[in-house]
């Protein structure tokens, strides 16, 4: 008897996310230096800001991903 068939669990896209958190790691880093401040804090906010980045960036991926319906709204979870 053949094994039952399981969908495939649904990824989030990290690389997508890794992507966001470095961007953001290196907005951080600009902005700091631009301001005079330390590097170190500006690689801390580069990494609240990307994790932020890249969650959004992965949320969009996630969902141009899915096949879209006429009757589904674009912001539904």
């Amino acid at each position: 008897m053949p094994a039952p068939q399981q969908k495939p669990q649904k990824q989030f896209p990290f690389v997508a996310f890794a992507i966001g958190e470095g961007i953001g790691i290196v907005l951080g880093i600009v902005i700091a230096e631009l301001m005079g401040a330390d590097l170190m804090a500006g690689a801390v906010i580069g990494m609240i800001a990307g994790a932020v980045i890249g969650v959004a960036i992965g949320w969009l991926v996630r969902r141009a991903r899915k096949p879209a319906s006429a009757s589904e709204d674009f912001l539904s979870p």
